[in-house]
């Protein structure tokens, strides 16, 4: 029985494998190994290792994002706040000039 180490082929087999758009017999063939090979693979410690790595990766990667996302969300609810508030602002002043203007019979 031949020594197995883990390779190049083997990690883009498992990244394949991860990404999740390929079938086990998509990505072997796209390996050019057979799909019972590929079963045998997925059973190394390597493989498990990595998956898990991957599987790392997509939750921080999935964390940034929403993150991110509420960063913005954060953003546009204090420009809508200071917008209505300048807004409200505006209105107490024309409010204020027209009581104004009507005290001193001006108009």
């Amino acid at each position: 029985m031949r020594r197995f180490v883990w390779g190049q082929v083997h990690e883009k087999a498992a990244r394949l494998a991860f990404d999740g758009s390929m079938s086990d017999t998509a990505v072997a063939k796209e390996i050019g190994i057979n799909r019972r090979t590929l079963s045998r693979w997925r059973k190394r410690e390597e493989w498990q290792r990595l998956e898990s790595e991957l599987w790392e990766e997509w939750r921080a990667e999935r964390k940034r994002e929403q993150e991110e996302e509420d960063r913005k969300r954060k953003e546009e609810y204090r420009a809508q706040e200071a917008a209505w508030y300048q807004a409200r602002k505006r209105r107490a002043e024309e409010r204020k000039s027209l009581r104004l203007q009507g005290a001193t019979g001006a108009g």
